[in-house]
């Protein structure tokens, strides 16, 4: 019979620390270093915790001198109105040789509330790769740059276009893509493709929506590219006389004039007349004028040369906590600094702007500054949101910055490193390390590399049979090493004095497969720390129900025994229950037990059966119509999966929703299925793992049952029918098993995934022809299978899930730039 021992690392989590203290607002303040790591090329990712502010803060350490590392601006899907998330604009700009894995949240943006239009657009500016999306609007906003260099400058900037047409003159022009009728330079507007596919009506002044135009559309002069504070030759082309709205291609620009002086001038451009445009952008404070190749705007500076501006105090948006997001540059220029702070929560008030100032400078930065905060604030690291946003997920916003490694493909592992970049251990404790793997141009290509070996001081400790590293020598310090082939990396560790200890669990539940290693912790400057189970003397009341053997627990019957645990002074007490299942499945609930409720808004619906629960009724006029089952109840044993077979016969489901509580909440799981087949049986497969965040987690259980909900279809019901629906098996698995769980077809008309009776299929019908490649993930993130399908179209492809064993697993297609992801099951 297979066995399984409870993995260290998913039990562990981080439990090493560091601290240390840094100056805020001229006082010293105590900080946790949670993380701090190499993740990708130039790129240092540090995550920390001031607890008395309190405040979560993540920062970015960004080499601008490391050839392969650019920060690049993204505009929400490349268009002026709309917003997305960050971690869909990393996916959407990832191709060969341009991986965006890092990012952050940019500008303020237009919302319903500001009543300024469109909505999504950024307020302030916007820049990628030397093409002005919208232009520094007002010199009030502070913003973040990148030159041609490489060099970051901050500062308040204001913009001025001009188009220079020779012999038929000069005119100079104040917006790029949104138009205004605010100024006295706002009757000549430049689009370009970010306009949002065509050239816009003033939204934002009723009196010149719809007034007539005249558009000249340009195109640039072969060899030439956009850039800012440089002449720009430009071809011009066709001219049209209307109310706007005109559509612009990929490759076009446009000139649109609503005064008649702006007008005149452009209908005296001849049709493939060469012109000029220069984008000019000053520094306001500098009087410099950069050559800018990637801009967001913000709320100000913050901060020039290590002085902080009054906008920190004299705003009161800056003087209060509140969720934050900046960026630095150190003096140098050399380092930009990525900053997000966490905000509105009990455990994360959030920072003012002053305290965001010290904490950048700090880390090396003099220049800064303030971004949109609030639930916007983001940072995206390894393609991940990593921090805590205020709305409780991510928000989608009007534009950011991401960061991009421009090295080749190599996955190759050519060096290694710790996760946690400091160990401070007590004495007994106990850790699997993870290790990172990286390519040579320090690409991360794994956060928990697999068949590493340690070895460590001989007075430090040693490593237990499951590879564990365990303090339990009398040195103060010494060294682990990890082997991976021929490269190693080494780390000290530091040997920490406690003295209280305490078992995590009050009671653990056990069937015949689980062997557990008995959590005991301790708590090390406020962190917890997972102490050697076999360091304790364990004493079992009842050997007949249970059994430790060096700190690790296995069941031998079913009932219930007491476990204490001593050491030195300390001892404590663990209730050990086991239910061993009888069958590699079992009934969740009796169909027949009176406790089993139905209830429902349904007249006359009853319920019958035994070995099939039979739920019938009339139909009768009833809005949102549904019926629930519910019994509140321990489900027995550790179930695997949760498997429901149905027949709706002819009833017009909406969605079956399932509520289950995990032993370690307080409130429900609610988990919702729907695309149902009527007149046959349907299979809904809820794996443990889909439900709960680490299924390897013993506090998880007892699985708590409340209620199966259906909801119904009004509109499918014929009044006066009688309508039948019937369960025939409500059960739980205790053996992975391969039954289907996901509707027979899933995804869009580009790319859908189809399940047949011989297997998965991918089925294409793209517009245009792209490079197309697969890969497999099982559910806890790892790769067992890729394969590229090269260049399609339309077709349908069968998934070579050959050598996959049965089970559920992430499917992620890519598609050109684009990425899709499925959930799918191999049988």
């Amino acid at each position: 019979m297979k066995k399984f021992l409870l993995a260290l690392p998913l039990l562990f989590g981080q439990y090493v620390y560091a601290g240390g203290y840094i100056t805020i607002n001229e006082k010293p303040h105590y900080i946790d270093t949670l993380e701090c790591k190499v993740v990708g090329p130039g790129a240092i990712y540090t995550s920390i915790y001031i607890p008395d502010i309190p405040a979560y803060t993540y920062i970015l350490k960004l080499d601008m001198h490391n050839p392969y590392n650019k920060i690049e601006t993204f505009l929400a899907n490349d268009s002026i109105p709309g917003t997305e998330l960050v971690t869909h604009a990393c996916e959407r700009m990832t191709y060969e040789g341009h991986k965006a894995y890092c990012g952050i949240n940019g500008d303020f943006f237009n919302v319903t509330d500001h009543h300024e239009f469109p909505l999504g657009a950024p307020r302030g500016g916007s820049i990628k790769d030397g093409e002005i999306q919208r232009e520094p609007r007002d010199a009030w906003w502070g913003f973040a740059t990148i030159d041609v260099n490489n060099v970051p400058v901050f500062d308040h900037m204001e913009f001025e276009g001009k188009v220079d047409a020779g012999d038929a003159g000069t005119y100079k022009f104040q917006h790029v893509n949104i138009p205004r009728a605010d100024c006295s330079a706002c009757d000549l507007t430049f689009y370009n493709r970010f306009a949002g596919e065509k050239t816009r009506q003033d939204e934002n002044f009723s009196e010149m929506f719809g007034v007539e135009r005249t558009e000249v559309y340009l195109s640039l002069k072969s060899g030439e590219k956009w850039r800012v504070n440089k002449p720009v030759k430009c071809i011009v082309g066709k001219r049209i006389e209307n109310r706007g709205s005109n559509p612009i291609a990929a490759d076009e620009y446009v000139l649109s004039g609503t005064s008649e002086q702006s007008r005149a001038f452009l209908r005296n451009l001849k049709e493939g007349q060469e012109i000029t445009i220069n984008m000019g952008i000053r520094c306001v404070n500098f009087g410099t004028y950069p050559e800018i190749e990637q801009m967001i705007g913000g709320n100000t500076a913050l901060m020039y040369d290590g002085v902080l501006t009054e906008r920190n105090t004299t705003e009161n948006y800056n003087a209060v906590p509140y969720p934050r997001t900046a960026v630095g540059a150190s003096k140098d220029k050399r380092w930009v600094y990525l900053l997000v702070a966490d905000g509105k929560t009990s455990a994360s008030i959030g920072l003012t702007t002053t305290e965001v100032c010290d904490i950048l400078k700090h880390w090396g930065a003099v220049d800064a500054i303030g971004l949109d905060g609030g639930g916007s604030s983001e940072i995206i690291v390894n393609n991940k949101v990593a921090n805590r946003p205020a709305d409780g997920k991510e928000r989608p916003v009007g534009n950011g910055w991401l960061v991009v490694d421009l090295s080749q493909e190599s996955q190759d592992i050519t060096r290694l490193r710790f996760s946690d970049y400091k160990f401070e251990l007590p004495k007994y404790g106990i850790i699997k390390p993870k290790i990172m793997g990286y390519n040579q141009y320090d690409r991360l290509l794994t956060d928990n590399l697999e068949d590493v070996t340690f070895s460590c001081s001989p007075n430090l400790g040693h490593i237990d049979e499951a590879g564990n590293f365990v303090v339990s020598g009398d040195a103060v310090s010494g060294t682990l090493t990890a082997h991976y082939g021929k490269l190693e990396v080494s780390q000290t560790v530091y040997v920490k004095e406690v003295k209280d200890f305490s078992i995590r669990l009050d009671s653990v539940l056990l069937d015949s497969k689980i062997h557990y290693p008995i959590e005991v912790e301790t708590t090390l400057e406020g962190n917890k720390v997972l102490i050697d189970h076999n360091a304790l003397d364990w004493r079992v009341e009842d050997e007949n129900i249970c059994k430790v053997n060096k700190g690790v627990l296995t069941a031998v019957a079913n009932g219930s025994s007491m476990v204490t645990g001593s050491m030195n002074d300390y001892q404590g007490t663990l209730k050990v229950n086991v239910e061993i299942p009888s069958a590699s499945s079992l009934p969740a609930i009796s169909f027949t037990d009176p406790s089993l409720k139905l209830t429902s808004n349904l007249k006359g619906i009853s319920m019958s059966g035994t070995s099939t629960l039979n739920i019938a009724y009339k139909y009768s006029s009833t809005r949102t119509p549904y019926f629930t089952l519910a019994k509140k109840m321990n489900l027995y044993s550790l179930p695997k999966a949760l498997k429901i077979v149905f027949n709706p016969h002819e009833l017009p489901l909406n969605k079956i929703v399932l509520d289950l509580v995990p032993n370690n909440l307080s409130h429900s799981v609610v988990k919702e299925f729907s695309d149902f087949k009527v007149n046959e049986d349907n299979v809904i497969y809820l794996s443990l793992a889909d439900l709960v965040d680490d299924p390897t987690d013993m506090a998880i259980w007892p699985l708590k049952f409340n209620s199966i909900k259906v909801t119904l279809n009004a509109s499918g019901h014929t009044v006066g029918a009688e309508y039948a629906f019937e369960l025939k098996e409500f059960s739980l698995i205790y053996e992975e098993q391969g039954d289907g769980i996901v509707p027979n077809r899933i995804g869009d008309n580009e790319i859908s995934l189809l399940t047949d009776v011989d297997g998965t299929y991918l089925s294409f019908s793209m517009d245009k022809e792209l490079p197309v490649s697969y890969e497999i993930y099982s559910v806890s993130g790892m790769a067992v299978k890729m394969k590229k399908l090269g260049r399609l179209q339309t077709g349908k492809i069968r998934l070579d899930d050959s050598g996959v064993n049965k089970g559920i697993y992430l499917l992620k297609v890519y598609k050109g730039a684009e990425v899709s992801v499925f959930k799918f099951m191999k049988y």
